[in-house]
């Protein structure tokens, strides 16, 4: 066991202390259940990215020391903290939070949405193509929404499958 898990795992046992010191609400509002799969995710990623390691080693002195519910400026630098390392894994690793799971899916019912509808004014054979009430425009569309939700749903199961996912 190298340097690195014996301080990741030091840091997970501390926020299961944490978790153990407080109630239930608490630790919902503070995140502690992502916290420990952030930690695990930073020292995955730590041997390949210095900023990641920074991270790592900064965890425990600007995270888990800021958790503090009578100091507000302390527990507002632990979210802006938390915001950071997040932003960055989902930056820098392509990572994909729970919030943002169902973002492929969205866009690519807009774009397959879009495309189809195009396609669809174009077969149209009215000629004039700009009306909703079209067959055409309504198959189109309604195929686009199920061509970019099957293409987002694919991609999102390929984030969970390939590792790409941080619970928080």
């Amino acid at each position: 066991m190298n340097i690195d898990e014996t301080f990741r795992d030091k840091i997970i046992e501390d926020i299961n202390k944490l978790k153990t010191d407080i109630d239930a609400r608490k630790i919902k509002f503070l995140k502690l259940d992502g916290l420990v799969n952030v930690a695990i995710k930073l020292h995955q990623y730590s041997n390949n990215c210095e900023e990641c390691r920074k991270f790592l080693y900064t965890f425990d002195y600007t995270l888990l020391n800021a958790i503090n519910f009578t100091d507000l400026v302390m527990l507002r630098n632990y979210f802006i903290n938390l915001k950071k390392i997040v932003s960055h894994l989902r930056k820098k690793h392509k990572l994909v939070t729970h919030k943002y799971i169902g973002e492929y899916s969205f866009v690519g019912m807009s774009f397959g949405t879009m495309f189809c509808m195009i396609i669809g004014l174009i077969i149209d054979n009215k000629g004039a193509g700009i009306g909703m009430g079209s067959g055409t425009t309504i198959l189109g569309m309604s195929f686009g929404m199920l061509f970019g939700m099957l293409l987002g749903s694919l991609k999102d199961y390929n984030a969970k499958k390939n590792d790409k996912f941080i619970k928080l």
